[in-house]
């Protein structure tokens, strides 16, 4: 079933006039922004979201069927006047970068750094708690629930394994085994850098039909938005709700489902071939990376900045992305696509730390059919991917040897993603 924008249950959507979800008329200032849909883009100024359409203004009035969009990206985002203190990990994948935190009963109160949005987050939502830089709660592989203590001896704080029985306002009551609740001891805040509560892998947690990004970091999880003010964008789920300042907001992904990144399907087959035969392979299952730059930085791309767009490449904004693949030059590989592919979307680019040197040919197939055969160098801006599948079961990516050798070929197809 098709679901709009807007709502993904029919009761929300039969009452959307009069519970004012969804997004009013914007004034004449609104934010300029690019709508993506299944397979087209649109570049304008955002005047409305409605549960029927989204509405722009550019060098034309534009209507999108509200349906049909993917995501929303907000140009030019501010970025937060303050930094973060640490990041809270919920049960549905949503991360919260804050600045201040409030625990109020059974609830914690957050806002984001520079006010950038504040959050009520049930308590029983968290799936991992990261007070502390050198904490990476999310990471343990523990079968119980882990508390990191801050030790006045080592600056590096100890994890423990046990049971989280309470969080308080003051203190966090643990105990080494649920069966010696009575022997439970009280952890100051201030000594706690970290906190994951154990969930067996195979427990099913709500699925999202939203998520919101901000320039702060935070990604925010959401099953219904409302934006009935142009300085605010709110949004409630199972775990949250808040509101986020709308000039912080990166982007608004409503696919729902629709979309498989890449860098999620099964890998059936990978090679990698040195640019000096016979030579040791100085990667060693290096070649490639998913959701992250060959050096295990995040992945980014140049582009012209949208100000002084005839200044390339001397000016170039750089935008990050959370989900793609890295690969290096000499490297073939094949995913499985999923039933009913019906188009690839993205961009590929060089690393922009290799773009005064990098050089290399790309190639992107579905089964036997060539969809992408281009060379990318630092001079070349990113190229969009929009290409038809039908229904094809393999993709291939391969990149190839530039004219530099093999200095610098690391190619990032950044925001890689199949369309159902």
């Amino acid at each position: 079933m098709r679901r709009s924008l807007i709502s993904r249950l029919p009761t929300i959507v039969a009452a959307l006039t009069a519970a004012c979800w969804g997004c009013a008329a914007f004034s004449a200032e609104g934010p300029r922004v690019t709508v993506e849909t299944i397979d087209q883009q649109h570049v304008g100024e955002l005047v409305a979201l409605g549960e029927r359409h989204v509405q722009l203004r550019g060098d034309t009035h534009i209507s999108t069927p509200a349906e049909s969009v993917l995501r929303i990206e907000f140009q030019n985002p501010k970025g937060p006047n303050g930094a973060a203190r640490g990041s809270l990990t919920l049960v549905d994948g949503a991360v919260f970068a804050y600045e201040r935190y409030e625990i109020d009963g059974e609830q914690l109160r957050l806002t984001g750094p520079g006010d950038s949005y504040e959050a009520v987050v049930r308590l029983g939502a968290i799936a991992a708690w990261r007070l502390d830089e050198a904490v990476s709660a999310s990471d343990s592989e523990s079968t119980a629930d882990t508390i990191w203590v801050r030790s006045r001896r080592s600056p590096t704080p100890k994890a423990v394994d046990g049971v989280i029985l309470e969080l308080s306002a003051d203190v966090v009551r643990f105990a080494l085994d649920a069966e010696a609740a009575d022997q439970a001891i009280d952890v100051p805040w201030e000594r706690v850098a970290g906190l994951r509560f154990y969930r067996p892998a195979d427990r099913a947690e709500p699925q999202p039909g939203y998520w919101i990004d901000t320039a702060g970091g935070s990604h925010i999880a959401a099953a219904q938005i409302e934006c009935d003010r142009l300085d605010e964008l709110r949004w409630e789920s199972d775990g949250s709700h808040g509101a986020a300042a709308i000039d912080s907001v990166v982007s608004l992904d409503a696919s729902a489902g629709r979309v498989a990144p890449v860098s999620q399907l099964g890998l059936l087959d990978q090679q990698h071939n040195p640019y000096f035969p016979g030579q040791p392979d100085p990667f060693r299952g290096d070649a490639f990376r998913l959701n992250a730059a060959i050096d295990g930085g995040p992945l980014h791309l140049n582009f012209p900045d949208p100000r002084l767009p005839g200044a390339w490449p001397g000016v170039r904004v750089v935008r990050p992305y959370r989900s793609g693949v890295a690969v290096q030059s000499g490297t073939t590989l094949r995913f499985a696509l999923p039933d009913g592919a019906q188009r690839l979307k993205g961009y590929v680019g060089l690393d922009p730390a290799a773009y005064r040197a990098g050089d290399a040919q790309v190639t992107v197939g579905a089964d036997d059919r060539e969809l992408v055969a281009a060379r990318v160098r630092g001079v070349t801006r990113p190229i969009e991917i929009n290409e038809p599948l039908n229904g094809a079961r393999q993709l291939t990516l391969r990149v190839g040897y530039g004219e530099n050798l093999d200095t610098g070929d690391r190619v990032h197809f950044a925001d890689l993603r199949v369309i159902r």
